[in-house]
Order: C-alpha cells, then structure tokens, then sequence
C-alpha cells in the first residue's frame, strides 16, 4: 500500500510495506488560496499525526541491524561499507563473480579489473563475496580455493595485462568435479611412481650396503651344513674388494664351524666385468648334491 504525502522538505522514508515518498508541505490544503501559514505548534502537531497515520497502516520504519544475514545466509555489510571501498554493491556481489568466473569481457570493460581490486581490500567485502560465491553460486572446494588466490592476487593491484596473462595460465575450473577426478587419477599415479621410486632406491641402497651374515643367518647355515655331508672347499674373492673379502671371511668361518674344511683363501683378478653376487664352482658334478645346502 502506497501513500504519497506532500511535506515542506524532500525527503525519502522506507516502511516495512509502504514506500511513502514525501515532500512535507507547510500548508493546509484549504490554505491554497494564499491564507496565512501554520503556526509551529500546528506543524508539530501535524507532523506527529503523520507518524501516527503511518504507523497504523503498517508502514513502521524498519531498522536494519548491521550484523543481518542474507537469504543465502551471508552477513550483509553496513551500506557504507561498499562506499567506502570504492564500489557498490551490486558490482562486489554480482559483476565480481563474474571477472573471477571470466562471464565478462575485461578487454572492452577494462575498469572492473581495478574495481575488483579495490573490493577485496576491504575484509568485509571480501568475505561477503566469498559467503555468496558458495552459498549462492554454489561454488564447490576447488572453485572456492580458486576465488581465494584470485583474491590475494588481485590484492596485488595487477594491471589489467598481468590479470589477463593470470586468467590465462589459471582457467577458472568451470568443470571442477572433472577436473578432481584426473587430478586424483594423477595423484594416485603420481604415489605410485613415488613409491616405486622408493623401492628401487631402497633395492639399490640394499645392494650398495656391505653384505655380511647377520647372527641369524650365521646360525642357521651352521646348523643346516652340520647336518650334511662335508668336504673340502676353496673360498675366493675379488682383489682389491674389502667387502667381498669380509663376506667371503663370513662364510669361510661359518663354513668351518659346520665341519667343512676350507683349505684356501684366495683373491682374484677379472677381466671384463665384475661378477655380481655369489658363485659356487665345482671340479666334480657329484659335489652339486651339496651346493644347495651352501646355497640356503
């Protein structure tokens, strides 16, 4: 329900159902033939006639709390907050959506870049922004962590250039659950190669460590070739090598203590490639029935 009253000065009053824009007159209708004016108290009384006629039509100021939440559930800030960033309203909480989202044309509306700048300066402004982007527009976590590095970056103040080559290299992920599912697929790839990574780093540290027979093993090749039939063994190993000749020492010994009777300690000498990791020559192929016992 409208109601139009004319008052002496303009001025615009906002009611919970009524929009009563009003210009106060200082003369009674019946004063249109140039009859004398109101006196004060008259107008006092006038005036509060008014209040009274529109609070009963249901036209009560409303008092806007500062602290007051949207439909979406975002804190409105106070009217002057947009001034004082340098915006207005509509431009924080529509057309900024749309220069992070790339649904404007900044090359023929060069200006929003520098607006949009100056929007997220104010903490307040920047946080409705951010409010609305996901309970209005929906954003989901890659598209919300996508508005907050726009945000610090335009923080920066870039040309609009330097906002154009960053809107280049950082497409907004407009098909953002497409997008988390191959970044996940090259994640879990990427944790594959890592792992394997590791293990052939952990294979190479493994083989690059000097070989020796742990207690445990020591024990149990003593215990298996006791158990077997003997005989004479020579124990050779690569000149020079100061861990093949500690790992030969290991098994001499072991050898030894199981009653096999090593009659040499030889090193030697190759040419051409090294051999790689442990050999067992025999001079009669009935000795083989005991390699596998030497080779536990």
């Amino acid at each position: 329900m409208g109601i139009l009253i004319q008052l002496a000065t303009s001025t615009t009053v906002s009611y919970n159902t009524c929009s009563c824009s009003t210009e106060l007159i200082s003369t009674y209708r019946g004063e249109r033939s140039g009859a004398p004016l109101m006196t004060r108290t008259r107008l006092y009384l006038f005036r509060f006639a008014l209040a009274a006629c529109l609070a009963s039509a249901g036209c009560s100021p409303r008092a806007v709390s500062p602290n007051s939440e949207d439909k979406f559930g975002c804190k409105e800030p106070p009217s002057d907050t947009f001034t004082s960033a340098g915006v207005d309203a509509h431009f924080a909480q529509s057309t900024f959506g749309k220069v992070v989202t790339g649904d404007i044309d900044i090359k023929t509306n060069p200006s929003v870049v520098s607006l949009a700048s100056q929007a997220v300066m104010n903490a307040r402004v920047r946080d409705n922004i951010r409010c609305l982007a996901i309970n209005r527009d929906k954003f989901n976590t890659a598209q919300a962590i996508y508005l907050d590095n726009t945000n610090a970056f335009l923080e920066t103040k870039p040309t609009l250039e330097e906002f154009m080559k960053y809107k280049q290299l950082n497409p907004f992920p407009a098909h953002s659950d497409e997008q988390i599912k191959v970044l996940e697929r090259e994640l879990e790839n990427q944790r594959n190669q890592i792992a394997k990574a590791n293990d052939d780093v952990r294979n190479l540290q493994e083989r690059a460590r000097d070989r020796r027979l742990t207690p445990s093993q020591f024990k149990t090749m003593v215990e298996s070739l006791t158990k077997e039939e003997k005989g004479e063994i020579e124990i050779g190993f690569i000149s020079g090598n100061s861990e093949a000749e500690r790992f030969a020492k290991d098994i001499a010994l072991a050898l030894h203590l199981s009653g096999w009777t090593v009659t040499h300690m030889v090193s030697t000498t190759h040419i051409g490639n090294t051999p790689v990791g442990l050999l067992i020559l025999t001079k009669d192929p009935q000795c083989l029935e005991s390699a596998p016992y030497l080779l536990r």
